[in-house]
């Protein structure tokens, strides 16, 4: 998908807990990344991690990254992913999501972690958007 300023204009600053330039910045990163390196766009790959919670914040899926639930991104069913979330990481045994393939989860987390507690980046992209 192309991350044009026209869809990230729709993006709700709601959902957010970063500059929405830097958000624009790494979702077109991690885009292009995940067309570049990935001959199956199905693959689940950290790009693919990445662009699954940015989608889902722009409100471009339902689907939300960590319980797969159809819910609209909103204030509260993303604090709701993020403490589904951090249920998983400490549950025993871990759910198998966290562990399969690999990056898929340490990109869903990542990104969660940055867009919503504005933690550090999972892309190092900048924060300018063209």
């Amino acid at each position: 998908m192309d991350v044009t300023v026209a869809v990230v204009e729709r993006v709700p600053w709601r959902n957010l807990r970063v500059s929405l330039p830097e958000f624009a910045g790494v979702w077109a990163a991690a885009e292009g990344l995940h067309r570049a390196q990935v001959a199956d766009p199905r693959d689940r790959n950290i790009f693919a991690g990445i662009v699954t919670v940015c989608r889902w914040l722009a409100l471009l899926s339902s689907r939300a990254p960590v319980t797969g639930r159809s819910v609209t991104a909103d204030p509260q069913s993303i604090e709701a992913e993020v403490e589904a979330l951090m249920a998983d990481i400490d549950a025993v045994p871990r759910p198998a999501w966290l562990s399969e393939p690999a990056g898929w989860a340490d990109g869903i987390v990542a990104t969660l972690d940055w867009a919503w507690q504005a933690a550090d980046p999972p892309l190092n992209v900048g924060t300018a958007y063209r």
